[in-house]
């Protein structure tokens, strides 16, 4: 073997090298977030049970400038009208309410863009076995409506 090729099978050598480590710490990086995608992470520590309905037949406020219609925006291409929107949050932002029963179980994380509209957040969830939607009013946290 030539020093030319030798030389350029170290470099090859040398640039997977790079790659498998590269890899190998995006792996660690992302650890948790690999286990979720994968459905083995235990996420049964972490949500609550579903809360009964405790506001059914609720009017929808009208449409407002916030809306998020569909997956994208209201015009598909992933930009809001909304204006004046906060653009320094040195001062942290003010948690409104929380929700943790939307996935349940091992296996159960999913991902999904919400719908908004008015005062009402559509968001998908999941338990042992079932896909879920849930209704909540944006405003309060509160569950409006669950299908599955």
């Amino acid at each position: 073997m030539g020093k030319k090729m030798k030389k350029l099978l170290k470099i090859i050598l040398s640039i997977i090298g790079v790659l498998v480590l590269g890899l190998g710490i995006l792996v660690i990086s992302y650890w948790e977030s690999i286990q979720i995608l994968r459905g083995t992470e235990d996420l049964s520590d972490r949500p609550h049970k579903i809360p009964n309905i405790v506001k059914p037949g609720m009017t929808l406020r009208d449409k407002g400038e916030a809306d998020w219609p569909c997956w994208r925006g209201a015009e598909g291409e992933a930009k809001s009208t909304v204006t004046g929107i906060i653009k320094d949050w040195s001062n942290g932002l003010k948690q409104v309410w929380e929700v943790n029963y939307l996935c349940q179980g091992r296996a159960s994380a999913t991902w999904s863009s919400p719908v908004i509209q008015g005062d009402r957040l559509i968001v998908c969830g999941r338990d042992e076995g079932n896909d879920l939607v849930f209704c909540l009013n944006a405003i309060d946290g509160s569950l409006l409506w669950r299908a599955h």
